[in-house]
């Protein structure tokens, strides 16, 4: 056993050494632009939040520079988890590694600078002006494999009904309701409630979903469970959500950020959602503006039936607004240009499991008397 351990320990430096050397020699061939920024990520999990952080600045026609170092590179390197995420900056060949050329004109993030600890200047920390929370994007594939930008026009006709797509599988989501860090309704709850109620109609396959967009049955709730339904590819994602005016923005499996949500808002959808998850946003999401808010499933309930009696004027409105907020709020061009003109002591990136055992870890000093 001790000898097999080791062999294999040397066989993976082996290939950790190779990987490290190849991967220096491939991104030395990259010739950077006239725009360059420099990210120290070697205290950063390295998760699909990190990619399309890093992403946001190759859209904005940055070349991006990462640390030297072996670790970051061994793990860019895993395709896997959460690595098969990031592993995409190599393949896109967009990262070089080491400081770039003092000729350059440089943007710097330092490791000091970013935290993956999201959560507890929410709920702990005020340190509004200074910090930056990089917000919930899309699912990265759609700024990899996707043009993630769909044109609608505010004025189009869409359904007067409710839409939400995400896996809703029972044995995860319904832990972020059980773990009591979030006051919050968990995906679970929330879906259980609607399919019992007469405003629900149940979708079986893409082709029906694309034949309820097309016929005059209206003002219903479609819930598509991809754990047991159907999916919707990348590609067809957003022409779907084109065709509804709600959208209802149910939690993750931990954390109340989804990132469902912000695809729906990039085409116009107005969120329907729990309060606690529209105070996470900055700015905060405001009630019957660009959103509306509920705390009970019968709040929920309430709106879902005064929605479909809204006047077109007050539709159009909500979503000239959700619009205005994806636009200058949670774009890749909203996220670099915040950074660009603000000088954060701290920019907050999202890591799930990560993020949350900061804020955990943070109301257990706090609970124990030990401060922060």
């Amino acid at each position: 056993m001790f000898f097999y351990k080791t062999r294999r320990k040397f066989f993976k430096e082996i290939v950790e050494y190779y990987d490290y050397h190849k991967i220096l020699f491939q991104t030395s061939k990259i010739n950077p632009g006239d725009k360059v920024i420099y990210i120290d990520i070697s205290g950063i999990a390295i998760n699909r939040y990190l990619y399309n952080f890093l992403k946001f600045f190759q859209i904005n026609n940055y070349t991006v520079y990462l640390p030297k170092n072996k670790n970051i590179i061994a793990q860019l390197c895993r395709d896997k988890g959460e690595f098969k995420y990031a592993s995409w900056l190599l393949k896109e060949r967009f990262v070089k590694f080491d400081g770039p050329s003092n000729s350059k004109q440089i943007l710097k993030i330092s490791k000091e600078q970013l935290s993956n600890d999201y959560f507890s200047s929410f709920f702990i920390n005020k340190l509004e002006k200074e910090t930056y929370h990089v917000p919930m994007s899309e699912f990265p594939g759609l700024y990899y494999k996707y043009d993630w930008r769909e044109e609608f026009s505010i004025e189009m006709k869409r359904k007067r009904s409710v839409f939400m797509i995400g896996n809703m599988n029972r044995k995860y989501y319904n832990n972020i309701a059980e773990e009591k860090v979030f006051n919050i309704l968990s995906r679970r709850a929330i879906a259980d409630f609607i399919f019992l109620q007469k405003y629900y109609i149940k979708i079986n396959s893409m082709i029906e979903l694309e034949r309820y967009i097309q016929c005059e049955i209206d003002e219903k709730v479609i819930l598509i469970d991809t754990f047991i339904n159907f999916t919707i590819s990348g590609e067809k994602l957003k022409i779907i959500l084109k065709g509804f005016d709600f959208y209802l923005a149910t939690p993750g499996i931990i954390i109340p950020q989804s990132h469902n949500m912000i695809e729906a808002m990039s085409v116009g959808n107005i969120p329907i959602l729990h309060k606690t998850y529209a105070n996470l946003f900055r700015p905060i999401l405001q009630n019957n503006i660009n959103c509306l808010t509920y705390e009970t499933l019968e709040e929920m309930n309430d709106i879902i039936n005064k929605i479909f009696d809204l006047p077109d004027e007050k539709i159009l409105n909500l979503r000239k607004n959700v619009s205005e907020y994806y636009i200058k709020n949670l774009t890749p061009e909203a996220v670099v240009n915040k950074i660009e003109n603000n000088n954060f002591t701290k920019i907050f990136l999202q890591a799930e499991g990560i993020s949350l055992n900061y804020l955990k870890k943070q109301r257990f000093l706090i609970n124990h008397g030990a401060g922060i």
